[in-house]
């Protein structure tokens, strides 16, 4: 009959937990890749109200870098070109021919340049909402756990550029407005969510 010492059953103890640890998490990944994506579906945080809002078509001219949020389409124009090391910017007029060539000026009209990476805003993707004095803008999806190949679309990302939104604030209050960016991608279990800070703009009555 052999003998445990109380070392060696604590040792085979941990070798039995170790195992069950690796083949509950195995199980878990399993299922998760048979159930493949969550449904997916718009962003709704308590006490905020949903926001209508407009993605412009930049006429083929792809603008990187982060802008500021802004009343003004040439203002938000001229930061755009400077985000391609540019540091003088051409009077509007010819601006206007080069970025968002299709764009008036509109009023009571915010201008956001959105940074996208693995998510590109676009309806049934993105929605806008405004809950006390910040504006929230989500850029949403759904995905499984494991895609193979592994080379499929959800492993196609990007250099960053931005989309401009437009957003009316017809129905924002009048006064200090800031402007919040969500990434959320959601799986089963867990969510993957990146929240930065665009800026803020007075927003006038």
């Amino acid at each position: 009959m052999v003998r445990w010492t109380r070392s060696a059953r604590a040792w085979a103890a941990g070798c039995l937990g170790a195992i069950a640890v690796v083949v509950l998490g195995a199980l878990l990944l399993v299922a998760n890749a048979i159930a493949g994506a969550p449904p997916r579906h718009e962003i709704h945080t308590p006490g905020a109200r949903p926001v209508s809002y407009q993605i412009a078509d930049s006429g083929g001219r792809i603008v990187r870098g982060r802008t500021a949020p802004t009343v003004s389409l040439d203002e938000f124009r001229c930061e755009a070109w400077r985000q391609g090391g540019q540091e003088v910017c051409p009077d509007p007029g010819q601006l206007s021919t080069l970025l968002w060539p299709r764009l008036e000026q509109a009023p009571a009209t915010l201008y956001l340049g959105v940074m996208w990476t693995s998510c590109l805003p676009s309806p049934g993707y993105f929605n806008v909402e405004y809950a006390a004095g910040t504006l929230l803008l989500h850029c949403f999806d759904s995905r499984p756990w494991f895609v193979w190949p592994l080379g499929g679309p959800h492993y196609l990302f990007a250099a960053p550029s931005i989309v401009l939104v437009m957003v009316p604030m017809t129905d924002i209050p009048p006064g200090r407005l800031q402007v919040v960016y969500e990434e959320r991608v959601e799986r089963w279990l867990f969510d993957a969510v990146d929240t930065s800070q665009l800026g803020a703009v007075n927003v006038s009555g």
